[in-house]
């Protein structure tokens, strides 16, 4: 049997059995042309039916392997606003931005028609707000609506309509036009002083006027500008109106400081008791589920803010104010300049708050909210707070 054995071939040993199996491809043809006795035929068909089940089985073991189930989770897509919303949003930062240039000009028109218009020692509030003005050199308001409103449909992968330029082009007019009209009121507040010839006077005058109407045309470019975006009627054309401060001669009083103060404190502090208000419906409204919506009362609210309607009746106020003063032969109390300036500026911390609250309703509505939309929000309360505080302060002096 051990004589037997010696003289089997290789791969009729158990271990020559598993290396034919680990190399068949190699073992069948070196069988086929070394040990098979057919004929030379035979050994090309075979050769060729074993290459050809080599390139295949790989295939068929591959194909036989099982498959995972598991689904690829792809990633939700963000929905992305449709155009007419955009141009919603969009009209709104721009409507909050024209109406922050239009502020400009009514706060620098009320310092102008003061008495003290032309004070250098302490600087008046014509004199702050003009230096202030001097300092900014550049108009980061439109700026920052258009960057803002750019970005708005750039992240919507929405083309920019051409409109939006064509209104930034129109607000940087507007505000250029203000440094215009502050320039030559100045003028003519140095005129109203004395000292100036006939002609100087009425150059003054005229150049006031153009700057005057220079402004209320681009004003109304602007406004024509966001109505053509927002699909509304364009606006009716702004006249705007003003008299610079001119001395009156001097009389005698018609009646008792005390008795015009007591006048003044119901005056104002009815008016700044609705500035507190307004704030207070604001933040109430904003809390709304559909405060974000067009057709909400805070967006119905913030449009009458923003178009400075309630800054009007705050310095109607003044003015009613500083008039019992005039019409009694007194003199205003710097109390009531510095209620004018700080119920101003009150209206302006509500305008302020108003839009960067309305900026993140939009951020949240968008699926864009930004990490200093509330860091901002709360500064501008904080602002409010301050000021309010202030004006109800100056009322206390009368």
């Amino acid at each position: 049997m051990s004589s037997i054995n010696c003289h089997k071939p290789w791969y009729k040993h158990w271990w020559g059995v598993i290396l034919a199996i680990l190399i068949w491809p190699f073992f069948l043809l070196w069988f086929i042309w070394a040990k098979s006795k057919k004929g030379t035929g035979f050994k090309f068909a075979a050769t060729c039916g074993v290459i050809a089940l080599g390139i295949i089985s790989p295939v068929i073991l591959v194909g036989n392997l099982p498959v995972s189930n598991t689904a690829i989770v792809q990633p939700k897509p963000k929905p992305t606003p449709s155009l007419a919303t955009l141009n919603t949003q969009v009209a709104t930062i721009l409507a909050g931005a024209t109406a922050n240039t239009e502020q400009l000009m009514t706060t620098g028109q009320a310092g102008a028609a003061k008495s003290n218009a032309t004070t250098m020692t302490p600087l008046s509030p014509f004199e702050t707000w003009r230096a202030a003005l001097i300092k900014q050199k550049s108009d980061t308001n439109t700026n920052n609506a258009y960057t803002k409103a750019v970005a708005l449909y750039t992240n919507a992968h929405k083309p920019v309509p051409a409109i939006i330029a064509t209104w930034k082009k129109d607000n940087t007019n507007t505000y250029n036009d203000v440094g215009s009209w502050m320039d030559s009121v100045d003028l003519v507040l140095v005129d109203n002083l004395g000292g100036s010839s006939s002609s100087e006077v009425a150059s003054d005058n005229a150049l006031l006027a153009s700057s005057l109407k220079s402004y209320q045309t681009d004003l109304n470019k602007s406004l024509g500008d966001i109505s053509q975006l927002s699909g509304t009627a364009a606006p009716k054309d702004i006249t705007v109106e003003y008299t610079p401060y001119s001395p009156q001669p001097t009389e005698s009083p018609t009646e008792s400081l005390a008795a015009v103060n007591a006048q003044v404190v119901s005056i104002l502090t009815t008016q700044i008791n609705s500035t507190a208000q307004l704030m207070t419906t604001l933040q109430s409204d904003a809390s709304q589920s559909n405060a974000a919506d067009s057709s909400s009362a805070f967006h119905q609210l913030y449009t009458q803010v923003v178009n400075g309607t309630s800054y009007d009746t705050e310095h109607a106020a003044y003015v009613k104010a500083d008039n019992l003063y005039g019409s009694a032969y007194l003199s205003a109390p710097n109390a009531l300049t510095n209620w004018d300036t700080d119920s101003g500026q009150t209206y302006t911390d509500v305008s302020t708050w108003t839009n960067d609250e309305w900026t993140l309703l939009v951020d949240q509505t968008t699926n864009n909210p930004q990490p200093s939309d509330q860091t901002t929000i709360n500064s501008d309360l904080q602002a409010y707070k301050s000021d309010l505080a202030k004006a109800q302060a100056d009322i206390s002096q009368l």
